[in-house]
């Protein structure tokens, strides 16, 4: 998946390559810019956060 500017931002910002494998500090650091976030992508992220918690 190609990610836009600001997807790549956020990911700078977490200094990861890519949303895979989250972790739940992860998702708590760029919590505040999921709304930036391309839908698709945000409920990939959404998923991987509620894994952690199953």
């Amino acid at each position: 998946m190609e990610y836009t500017p600001m997807e790549k931002d956020v990911l700078a910002m977490m200094q990861r390559t890519d949303f895979k494998n989250l972790s739940k500090g992860d998702v708590i650091s760029f919590a505040s810019k999921i709304g930036e976030l391309r839908p698709e992508v945000a409920k990939e992220v959404l998923a991987q956060f509620q894994s952690l918690l199953d």
